[in-house]
């Protein structure tokens, strides 16, 4: 009969703990954004945006962090890298050389030759941020912002 008690609390607690996980896992749902106006005629509006960590095999101490978002309206992508990313906020130069930009419109590639990339927040999983930068090709891409789950809460 003892057997049966401690069986049926092993069986119980099991339920608790699956139970549990999946309420969490409901929780942790990130919902990922990437706007932006090119020039006066072109929205941006990306709900896939992908972040990535980009090491150095040499040395890990000038990761950079990298977001895609891609328009599926347009075909359009937009893809933001910075530069030696410490997990903190601030804005990066792209003329300095602490951030680049580039767009991909129409089957080209158009990177920046000017602007920056913003880091607003970084919250337990997401980072949100703001940028504008503008191509040698004159694409003036204004009014960014994204919201990105970090890569290591994927």
């Amino acid at each position: 009969m003892k057997r049966i008690f401690i069986y049926i609390a092993l069986v119980a607690g099991m339920v608790v703990v699956v139970s549990g996980c999946s309420k969490k896992d409901k929780e942790n749902t990130i919902v990922t954004t990437m706007t932006a106006s090119i020039g006066t005629s072109i929205s941006f509006n990306s709900t896939s945006v992908k972040p990535a960590l980009i090491k150095p095999q040499l040395s890990d101490s000038v990761t950079s962090l990298e977001i895609t978002g891609w328009d599926p309206n347009t075909g359009d992508k937009i893809v933001l890298r910075v530069k030696k990313f410490k997990n903190g906020s601030g804005t990066f130069s792209v003329a300095d050389s602490q951030s680049f930009g580039t767009y991909y419109h129409a089957g080209g590639t158009y990177p920046a030759t000017s602007g920056f990339v913003g880091i607003k927040d970084v919250g337990d999983n997401t980072i949100t941020g703001y940028f504008n930068f503008t191509t040698a090709a004159g694409y003036n891409l204004t009014d960014g912002n994204f919201v990105v789950g970090k890569p290591w809460a994927y």
